[in-house]
C-alpha cells in the first residue's frame, strides 16, 4: 500500500479516537447490525474495541451452520459463568474455556432468542466432545434423556448468568427444533430486576407443543403481569389459539403502562379478548399489525380510541364488514400516517370506509385491489406520499392509475401481470422521485415510451424482469433518460446477483447511475423480530 495513503489512515483513525465516548457509541449505533462491520471495529485499537464490544455482543449472532466459527459464542458466554456454574457443567464432562475473557460479554447481552440459543448450545456441545463421547452421547434427533438433561443445565446456568448479570431488553420464543424448553426462570433470584428492562416479547409455539414440550415457557407468560409492565414491543405468532392463551395474552397486555407495538397472527381459536384489549393502550400505542386474522363477530371499537395509532397494517385478513367500521367512520380521532390493506378477501366498500377512516394525514398506503375500487377514495387521503398498488384483476388499472395523477406523489410502485406502461405514461404524477414496476413483460420500447416525456424528477427506479435478454435492452434507455433528464441516481433490478451483476450492460450502466437489489432500498419495511434474521455471520 502506498505510504501516503496510509499515513493518512492512520490520521483519520486517530482523529476519530480522540472523539469522546458519546460521539462514539452514536456512530457505532449506525452499525448495531452489521456485525462484520462491528467487529473490525474492534480490532483498530484498544478505545474502540471497548466501544464497540457491547453493541457487537447486544445481540449476538448464533449461526449453528457455520463450520468456521474459531470460537463459538456459546463457549465464550460459558467463559463468563461464575465458579459454582462451571464446575456443575464440568462434572458432566463438558468442556470448561479455561481462559479468562477479556470482557464480561453478558453483560452486554441485550437480546435473548431462545431458539437460536438452543441451536448454538447443541452444536457447541457436539464440536466439543470427544470422539468416545459422542458414540456414547450421540447428539442427534431424537435427543436421548440423557443428552437432554445436559442440554437443559447448560441452558439453564446460561439463562441463570443473564437474569443476573444482563441487561435483557428483547425475548423471542419460539419452537427450538431440539424440543428444549426454558428453565423454570420462576426459580431464579432476581428475577424481576433481571427483566426489569424487558421492552419486547416475541412469542411463536403452537398450544399443543405448548402442553407437551414448553410448559415453562406458559409458566413464565403466565407470571409475567407480575414480573414486568413496561413491554413496548409484543409480537404474537401461532396457527391456532387455545383459550388458556387468549387467557394469558389479554392479561399481559391490560398489565402493561405503555404497549406501543402489537403484531398478532391467528388463524384459528378465540381472539376476541385480545383484540379487544388493545383497549387498554389506546393512550400509548402507535402501530398495530394483523396477519390472518378472523374478524368475524369482532368488535373493532377499539380503534376508536386510538388516536396516536400511526401505523395499521392488515395481512391476509378476512370477515371485516362494513358493520363493525361504521362506529370508527363518525370519529376524527384517527390520523394514521401508513396503512396496509394487503388482504384480498377484503371487499372494495370495506377498503373504502378503512381509507376513507384513516384520516387526512395519511402517507403511504399499500393496497391489494383485486374488484373495483371508486376513483373518488383518494379524495380522502390528498396528502399522499407512497403508493404501493397490487392489481389482481387488469379492468381497473388505467382508472385507479387516472385517480392518483394529481396526487403529490414521491413513491409509486405497481404491481400487476400485464403491461400498464402506456396507461402510467399518460397518469404518472409530476412530484414522482421514484418508480417501481413489478409488471408483466414488456418491450424496450414501452419503457422508452415512459421515459422519454417523462416530466418527474425520477431519482431511483426499480424494475422486477427476469427474463435477462429483454433486460439488456431497458440499459441503453436508462442511460439516455440518466443523461437527458439528469435525475435519475439509482436503478434496482430483481435478478440482480451472482453473475448477472458483472454482465457488460450492467457495468455499462454502473458508469451513470448506481445500481443495487430492490432489497436496499424497499419500502416494505418490516417489523417482526419473529422471523426476521440478519444475515450475517458473527465472526468473533
Amino acid at each position: 500500500m502506498d505510504p501516503q495513503i496510509l499515513s493518512n489512515k492512520q490520521k483519520n483513525i486517530a482523529s476519530f479516537s480522540n472523539l469522546p465516548p458519546e460521539s462514539m457509541n452514536e456512530i457505532f449505533k449506525n452499525f448495531h447490525d452489521d456485525k462484520r462491520s462491528l467487529y473490525y471495529c474492534s480490532l483498530v485499537n484498544r478505545y474502540w474495541c471497548q466501544l464497540a464490544i457491547p453493541w457487537l455482543w447486544s445481540q449476538p449472532i448464533f449461526n449453528s451452520e457455520s463450520k468456521d466459527e474459531s470460537i463459538s459464542p456459546i463457549e465464550t458466554l460459558i467463559s463468563c459463568l461464575d465458579i459454582n456454574s462451571k464446575i456443575q457443567l464440568s462434572e458432566l464432562k463438558i468442556p470448561i474455556p479455561s481462559q479468562r475473557p477479556l470482557f464480561e460479554y453478558t453483560t452486554f447481552l441485550k437480546k435473548l432468542d431462545h431458539a437460536e440459543l438452543c441451536a448454538e448450545v447443541v452444536m457447541w456441545l457436539r464440536n466439543g466432545l470427544t470422539r468416545e463421547q459422542l458414540r456414547i452421547m450421540r447428539v442427534v434427533l431424537p435427543l436421548s434423556l440423557e443428552v437432554k438433561n445436559i442440554l437443559n443445565i447448560i441452558i439453564k446456568e446460561l439463562y441463570k448468568h443473564f437474569i443476573k448479570n444482563s441487561n435483557l431488553q428483547m425475548i423471542i420464543l419460539k419452537g427450538t427444533g431440539w424440543g428444549l424448553d426454558i428453565p423454570n426462570i420462576l426459580t431464579i433470584n432476581n428475577l424481576i430486576s433481571g427483566i426489569s428492562n424487558l421492552r419486547t416479547l416475541c412469542y411463536s409455539i403452537q398450544p399443543m407443543l405448548q402442553i407437551q414440550i414448553y410448559e415453562n415457557m406458559l409458566k413464565f407468560l403466565d407470571s409475567l403481569p407480575n414480573l414486568c409492565k413496561d413491554i413496548e414491543n409484543l409480537e404474537l405468532s401461532m396457527n391456532t389459539i387455545d383459550n388458556n392463551l387468549e387467557r394469558i395474552f389479554y392479561n399481559i397486555i391490560i398489565s402493561q403502562n405503555n404497549l406501543t407495538k402489537f403484531i398478532f397472527d391467528c388463524e384459528f381459536g378465540p381472539i376476541s379478548k385480545i383484540i379487544n384489549s388493545l383497549y387498554t393502550q389506546s393512550n400509548s400505542i402507535t402501530f398495530i399489525e394483523f396477519r390472518n386474522i378472523d374478524f368475524y363477530c369482532i368488535s373493532l371499537e377499539f380503534l376508536l380510541y386510538c388516536s396516536y395509532l400511526k401505523d395499521l397494517r392488515l395481512y391476509d385478513c378476512k370477515n371485516i364488514t362494513l358493520q363493525q367500521l361504521l362506529p370508527i367512520r363518525n370519529s376524527s380521532n384517527l390520523n394514521l400516517k401508513t396503512l396496509y390493506l394487503k388482504s384480498p378477501d377484503l371487499e372494495s366498500e370495506v377498503i373504502s370506509l378503512i381509507i376513507e377512516s384513516s384520516g387526512m394525514k395519511l402517507q403511504n398506503l399499500f393496497l391489494i385491489i383485486n374488484s373495483y375500487l371508486s376513483n373518488n377514495i383518494f379524495n380522502f387521503c390528498p396528502d399522499l406520499k407512497l403508493i404501493d398498488l397490487d392489481f389482481r384483476i387488469e379492468n381497473i388499472i388505467t382508472s385507479i392509475l387516472s385517480s392518483i395523477k394529481f396526487l403529490p406523489l414521491e413513491y409509486l410502485a405497481i404491481h400487476c401481470c400485464t403491461n400498464p406502461l402506456k396507461s402510467l405514461k399518460e397518469n404518472l404524477p409530476l412530484t414522482l422521485k421514484q418508480l417501481e414496476i413489478d409488471v408483466g413483460i414488456f418491450q424496450a420500447e414501452d419503457l422508452d415510451d415512459l421515459l422519454k416525456d417523462c416530466q418527474a424528477p425520477l431519482k431511483t427506479m426499480i424494475i422486477r424482469e427476469g427474463l435477462r435478454r429483454i433486460l439488456d435492452n431497458y440499459i441503453p434507455i436508462l442511460i439516455d433518460f440518466t443523461l437527458k433528464k439528469k435525475t435519475l441516481q439509482t436503478v434496482g433490478f430483481y435478478f440482480l446477483g451472482g453473475s448477472s451483476s458483472f454482465s457488460p450492460s450492467i457495468q455499462e450502466l454502473k458508469k451513470y447511475v448506481k445500481v443495487i437489489k430492490p432489497s436496499e432500498i424497499s419500502n416494505h419495511n418490516t417489523h417482526t423480530f419473529l422471523w426476521s434474521t440478519i444475515q450475517l455471520n458473527n465472526k468473533v
